[in-house]
């Protein structure tokens, strides 16, 4: 029998495919059309894992009193206090993040 070997890939893009206004005209170049469009892929070895993880951080975030006011840890806004997006996190969640799927703790890594 095959052993089956399963492949997680996770894509996201930032930017816009904006080419057009509403009228057709070409606005590619104009002030506030993106000026480049990226997608990243990353492979996760273990999504539980990384899920577990970041739950942990999320839930250490909630907790801290540094964070405690900032709109976007609000359960009611559905932005970092239910799910990380860059876009929407503060510069220090983003880091946090970052550095718990590089160096995760208790010699649990990814």
């Amino acid at each position: 029998m095959t052993e089956l070997h399963v492949n997680h890939y996770f894509v996201d893009e930032a930017g816009d495919l904006t080419f057009f206004d509403r009228a057709g005209r070409i606005i590619i170049g104009r002030e506030g059309v993106s000026k480049f469009f990226m997608v990243g892929v990353a492979q996760i070895p273990a999504p539980a894992l990384a899920e577990g993880l970041l739950k942990e951080l999320r839930d250490e975030l909630l907790a801290d009193p540094y964070f405690r006011g900032v709109p976007s840890m609000a359960s009611e806004t559905g932005k970092t206090a239910r799910s990380f997006h860059a876009s929407k996190d503060l510069p220090e969640v983003r880091r946090d993040v970052m550095a718990r799927l590089r160096r995760p703790r208790r010699g649990r890594g990814l």
